[in-house]
């Protein structure tokens, strides 16, 4: 038990301390980039276009060779004339991805701007320049120039922040109005002959910073109609109200943060207990004497391969590994023949090895187990007296998938075969426990997202320690699934066979051969792995009469695994279980950007 409380201790404990205390994971990666610097220059012209320019100084640590900025597709009708510079040297614009290039994608509700460079441990300046056409709302007397000049979407805060709005000349101090919304850190707006200055020292990543110009229409020849207010006067009334509710917003969530912090403190201790509590107490492994060896040259029975994947459910077997098992096992019963023959590419005109089912005249003995019967009809549905490539067997020919009809039996299916296998009480019926723990750490979790909500301007370190904890320990639920003694053994005598197959030291009987490959397949053996294990057998086409090879194309072990290979392959891919110009008072622009 000690070794079992100390390694779920510890674990929890350090997911608490590296995220309440606010370890900086990214200060001790190996590759890491900062924004130092950024200026923009945005030219209000009279023709109502704005050309605007971005200057971003990068630092690399490590080696990179791409950036990508995103702009939304809001604030203007069309952008023009984008261009990206390195170091003052012009790039050139190509979908190579080669450094010294700059692609652009016109996604939905965004452009994607990526640039190519190589760097490693240096700063370089990159230049992203375009032109907004129909940028400027206009109505009354009154034109306004709304943008977001950092979108909240970059994973990285911007330093040295300095923006300038140049309007025409003749746009007198005394006609500017210029307003923020941003959070940056000490920040300054400046209104001075036809133009407008914001400098700030940083801008955390996930926040946006926005600028609003308002300025006499008159100077302005083409701009978009709006039905938003753009008096100044009642705009700065409205700012002036958002101000003031955000200064007693602020001055409540430090009121509440004196208690709410260390409470939030609390409860990760509290999240913390709890999951350990439940672990020891319903998470305990029985302790049997398993006198076995621990590898095992045989099955243990001839149990369908896709109950013994339930008992493995959580390690080594997938469900796509258990479907292909079980198809494999009925053509091993002799329900089904698998073949292999050769088919020309429509492309490349070559040859290539394709891998068929077809059923047999064998009639559905009452010895096999309803799913089993379920999973034949299925098959005998989908191949209607032919014999078909996998591809053809489990894609629809609209949807080029298993279709929502499949889906559905899927899911059926495999909830049938897990409430057989629970009728041998493999497992320690702990549901209510687990619901529990489930449940309680869900509560846990809302209640993070709160204190996010409440503190997490003043101190999110509480908020994210808690959400850590009660995500691990929502997964935790994971180590209630104890098996019981009879499971337990059964367990180990199975791992102990698998073991055998992962290494190749299985039995030459030739009766066991088929059962070797087919749960060789249920636990995931493929590649080389499975093509040891069929070498190590010394299998050829005559030991496995279900499944045909073409004559001379299997003149040896290795290519007989290959061909095993594919043909489990093409049958766990085969499944599919599912995927107008400026508004007034709104601001365009602003996406986001990472680096690679």
């Amino acid at each position: 038990m000690m070794p079992h409380f100390l390694k779920l201790t510890g674990l929890l404990v350090l997911l608490a301390l590296l995220f309440a205390t606010e370890v900086p994971f990214a200060e001790g990666a190996s590759r890491e980039f900062h924004i130092r610097q950024i200026d923009i220059t945005a030219e209000v012209r009279t023709d109502g276009t704005v050309h605007i320019s971005e200057t971003r100084t990068f630092e690399f640590t490590g080696s990179f060779s791409w950036y990508q900025q995103e702009i939304n597709k809001r604030g203007f009708s069309e952008i023009q004339n984008i261009t990206l510079s390195e170091n003052g040297r012009e790039l050139e614009f190509s979908d190579t991805n080669d450094a010294g290039t700059y692609s652009i994608r016109d996604r939905r509700n965004t452009i994607e701007i990526r640039t190519n460079f190589a760097a490693e441990n240096e700063q370089k300046d990159f230049t992203l320049s375009y032109v907004l056409q129909d940028a400027v709302a206009a109505r009354d007397d009154w034109a306004e120039f709304n943008w977001t000049f950092i979108g909240s979407g970059w994973d990285r805060p911007h330093e040295n922040i300095s923006i300038t709005i140049i309007l025409p000349e003749d746009v007198t101090p005394q006609n500017i109005f210029a307003y923020e919304n941003a959070r940056a850190t000490n920040s300054r707006l400046q209104t001075g002959e036809n133009r407008i200055r914001f400098t700030a020292e940083s801008l955390r990543s996930g926040r946006a910073l926005e600028l609003r110009t308002i300025f006499p229409a008159v100077h302005i020849i083409n701009t978009v109609p709006t039905d938003a207010t753009l008096d100044p006067a009642v705009i700065q009334q409205r700012i002036d109200a958002q101000l003031q509710a955000e200064a007693e917003r602020e001055a409540l969530r430090e009121e509440r943060a004196e208690w709410m912090i260390p409470f939030g403190y609390f409860l990760i201790l509290l999240s913390l207990l709890f999951t350990i509590y439940m672990v020891l107490r319903f998470g305990r492994r029985t302790e049997i004497s398993f006198q076995g060896s621990s590898i095992a040259d045989r099955p243990p029975s001839e149990m369908p391969p896709a109950l013994v994947g339930w008992l493995f459910r959580y390690r080594y077997s997938g469900h796509q590994q258990r479907f292909a098992a079980s198809i494999f096992d009925l053509a091993r019963k002799g329900y089904f023949r698998l073949s292999q023959e050769k088919t020309q590419s429509s492309i490349l005109k070559t040859e290539k090895n394709i891998f068929m089912l077809e059923r047999t005249d064998k009639p559905v003995s009452d010895d096999l187990k309803p799913w089993e019967k379920d999973l034949i009809n299925l098959l005998e549905d989908r191949l209607q007296g032919q014999k078909k490539t996998f591809e053809e067997l489990f894609k629809d020919q609209k949807s080029k998938t298993g279709g929502p009809d499949l889906t559905t039996w899927w899911n059926a299916w495999f909830s049938e075969i897990g409430k057989e296998a629970r009728t041998n009480n493999w497992y320690i019926d702990n549901t209510k426990p687990i619901a529990a723990l489930i449940v309680v750490q869900s509560l846990f979790f809302v209640i993070a997202f709160g204190l996010a909500i409440y503190i997490g301007s003043i101190n999110p370190a509480p908020a994210i320690g808690l959400m850590i904890v009660s995500l691990a320990g929502a997964f935790a639920a994971f180590m209630l699934n104890v098996r019981s003694e009879e499971g337990e053994i059964l367990y180990r005598e199975w791992t102990a066979y698998y073991n055998a197959l992962r290494e190749g030291k299985v039995s030459l009987a030739n009766d066991l051969k088929g059962l070797h490959i087919i749960y060789g397949i249920l636990f995931g053996l493929s590649g080389k792995r499975m093509s040891n294990l069929i070498n190590s057998m010394n299998v050829n086409d005559n030991d496995i009469t279900w499944m045909l090879l073409m004559p001379g194309t299997v003149p040896n072990a290795a290519m007989f695994g290959q061909a095993v290979n594919s043909m489990v392959q093409s049958t766990t891919t085969s499944i599919s279980t599912g995927s107008i110009g400026a508004t007034g008072g709104v601001a365009g622009g602003g996406g986001g950007g990472s680096a690679g």
